[in-house]
Protein backbone atom coordinates (compact mmCIF):
# COMPACT_ATOMS: atom_id res chain seq x y z
CA UNK A 1 0.00 0.00 0.00
CA UNK A 2 1.51 3.44 -1.18
CA UNK A 3 1.59 6.02 1.65
CA UNK A 4 2.45 9.35 1.71
CA UNK A 5 3.53 11.42 4.93
CA UNK A 6 2.26 15.05 5.53
CA UNK A 7 3.91 18.03 5.40
CA UNK A 8 3.53 18.87 9.54
CA UNK A 9 4.91 17.67 12.60
CA UNK A 10 2.49 14.59 12.65
CA UNK A 11 4.08 12.30 10.30
CA UNK A 12 1.30 9.73 10.23
CA UNK A 13 0.99 8.03 7.00
CA UNK A 14 -2.03 8.23 5.21
CA UNK A 15 -2.66 5.43 2.45
CA UNK A 16 -2.01 7.55 -1.29
CA UNK A 17 -4.59 6.05 -3.16
CA UNK A 18 -8.77 6.23 -3.45
CA UNK A 19 -9.32 3.10 -5.02
CA UNK A 20 -12.56 1.26 -4.27
CA UNK A 21 -12.25 -2.02 -2.41
CA UNK A 22 -13.60 -4.27 -5.14
CA UNK A 23 -12.85 -7.40 -3.45
CA UNK A 24 -14.19 -6.01 0.01
CA UNK A 25 -17.75 -5.79 -1.65
CA UNK A 26 -17.27 -9.35 -2.87
CA UNK A 27 -16.56 -11.21 0.48
CA UNK A 28 -20.13 -11.77 1.11
CA UNK A 29 -21.95 -12.83 -2.71
CA UNK A 30 -23.88 -16.06 -2.57
CA UNK A 31 -22.19 -17.26 -5.03
CA UNK A 32 -19.47 -18.61 -2.75
CA UNK A 33 -21.41 -19.94 -0.55
CA UNK A 34 -24.01 -21.66 -3.60
CA UNK A 35 -20.42 -22.91 -5.07
CA UNK A 36 -18.97 -24.61 -1.49
CA UNK A 37 -22.30 -26.09 -1.05
CA UNK A 38 -22.36 -28.09 -4.56
CA UNK A 39 -18.42 -29.24 -3.32
CA UNK A 40 -18.23 -32.93 -2.64
CA UNK A 41 -18.43 -33.64 0.73
CA UNK A 42 -20.17 -30.08 1.62
CA UNK A 43 -21.26 -30.16 5.58
CA UNK A 44 -22.56 -27.11 7.74
CA UNK A 45 -20.01 -26.76 9.76
CA UNK A 46 -17.85 -26.18 6.59
CA UNK A 47 -20.16 -23.45 5.44
CA UNK A 48 -20.14 -22.13 8.89
CA UNK A 49 -16.14 -22.30 8.75
CA UNK A 50 -16.39 -20.09 5.49
CA UNK A 51 -18.95 -17.68 6.86
CA UNK A 52 -15.95 -17.08 10.07
CA UNK A 53 -13.18 -16.09 8.01
CA UNK A 54 -15.13 -14.05 5.30
CA UNK A 55 -16.19 -12.33 8.41
CA UNK A 56 -12.64 -12.25 10.08
CA UNK A 57 -11.26 -10.71 6.31
CA UNK A 58 -14.45 -7.70 6.41
CA UNK A 59 -13.48 -6.58 10.29
CA UNK A 60 -10.02 -6.49 9.26
CA UNK A 61 -11.10 -3.84 6.61
CA UNK A 62 -13.66 -2.01 9.09
CA UNK A 63 -10.57 -1.72 11.49
CA UNK A 64 -7.98 -0.95 8.96
CA UNK A 65 -10.56 2.33 8.13
CA UNK A 66 -11.13 3.16 12.11
CA UNK A 67 -7.09 3.23 12.19
CA UNK A 68 -6.96 5.47 9.06
CA UNK A 69 -9.70 7.56 10.52
CA UNK A 70 -7.50 7.85 14.03
CA UNK A 71 -4.82 8.94 12.08
CA UNK A 72 -6.76 11.68 10.42
CA UNK A 73 -8.29 12.67 13.77
CA UNK A 74 -4.03 13.17 14.80
CA UNK A 75 -3.14 14.87 12.01
CA UNK A 76 -6.51 17.47 12.68
CA UNK A 77 -5.44 17.99 16.45
CA UNK A 78 -1.60 18.34 15.04
CA UNK A 79 -3.83 21.48 13.21
CA UNK A 80 -5.60 22.48 16.12
CA UNK A 81 -2.30 23.06 18.32
CA UNK A 82 -0.36 24.48 15.27
CA UNK A 83 -3.18 26.80 13.82
CA UNK A 84 -5.84 27.33 16.01
CA UNK A 85 -7.74 29.97 13.85
CA UNK A 86 -8.16 27.85 10.60
CA UNK A 87 -8.77 24.56 13.00
CA UNK A 88 -11.57 26.65 13.93
CA UNK A 89 -13.03 27.17 10.39
CA UNK A 90 -12.92 23.89 9.96
CA UNK A 91 -13.81 22.18 13.22
CA UNK A 92 -17.68 21.93 11.91
CA UNK A 93 -16.33 19.61 8.40
CA UNK A 94 -14.40 17.89 10.86
CA UNK A 95 -17.47 16.75 13.04
CA UNK A 96 -19.69 16.28 10.13
CA UNK A 97 -17.21 13.78 8.52
CA UNK A 98 -16.69 12.03 11.81
CA UNK A 99 -20.36 11.65 12.43
CA UNK A 100 -20.91 10.35 8.62
CA UNK A 101 -18.36 7.63 8.98
CA UNK A 102 -20.10 6.27 12.48
CA UNK A 103 -23.40 6.55 10.38
CA UNK A 104 -21.88 4.06 7.81
CA UNK A 105 -20.55 2.12 9.87
CA UNK A 106 -23.92 1.04 11.47
CA UNK A 107 -24.92 -0.48 8.34
CA UNK A 108 -21.51 -2.34 7.14
CA UNK A 109 -21.52 -4.23 11.04
CA UNK A 110 -25.57 -5.13 10.71
CA UNK A 111 -24.10 -6.87 6.74
CA UNK A 112 -21.66 -8.64 8.74
CA UNK A 113 -23.79 -10.13 11.66
CA UNK A 114 -26.38 -10.67 9.18
CA UNK A 115 -23.80 -12.84 7.06
CA UNK A 116 -21.94 -14.25 9.66
CA UNK A 117 -25.44 -15.88 11.34
CA UNK A 118 -27.11 -16.16 7.51
CA UNK A 119 -30.17 -13.79 7.60
CA UNK A 120 -31.01 -13.19 4.26
CA UNK A 121 -28.85 -11.69 1.57
CA UNK A 122 -25.81 -9.04 2.53
CA UNK A 123 -25.10 -6.62 -0.28
CA UNK A 124 -21.95 -5.21 0.76
CA UNK A 125 -21.35 -2.92 -2.39
CA UNK A 126 -22.89 0.24 -1.36
CA UNK A 127 -21.58 -0.12 2.45
CA UNK A 128 -18.02 -0.38 0.77
CA UNK A 129 -18.65 1.76 -1.55
CA UNK A 130 -20.24 4.72 0.87
CA UNK A 131 -16.91 3.97 3.47
CA UNK A 132 -14.20 4.26 0.75
CA UNK A 133 -15.98 7.43 -0.48
CA UNK A 134 -16.28 8.67 3.08
CA UNK A 135 -12.09 7.87 3.25
CA UNK A 136 -11.60 9.92 -0.01
CA UNK A 137 -12.96 12.80 1.09
CA UNK A 138 -11.12 12.17 4.91
CA UNK A 139 -7.72 11.99 2.64
CA UNK A 140 -8.37 14.70 0.16
CA UNK A 141 -9.61 17.00 3.30
CA UNK A 142 -6.34 15.98 5.62
CA UNK A 143 -3.93 16.61 2.42
CA UNK A 144 -5.40 19.90 1.73
CA UNK A 145 -5.08 20.73 5.63
CA UNK A 146 -1.17 19.46 5.63
CA UNK A 147 -0.28 21.02 2.49
CA UNK A 148 2.45 24.11 2.90
CA UNK A 149 0.63 27.41 3.26
CA UNK A 150 2.75 30.53 1.84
Amino acid sequence: MKTRSSHGPATAAIPAADAPSIPVARLFDQRDILFLRSAPGYNPQMETGFRRRRCGVFRAYLRGLRAEFRVARIELGTLRVQSPKDYRQLASQVVRCRRRFAWAMIPANLCLWRYRWALGRSRLEPVVQRLDGLCGEMRRFVSELSEPRH
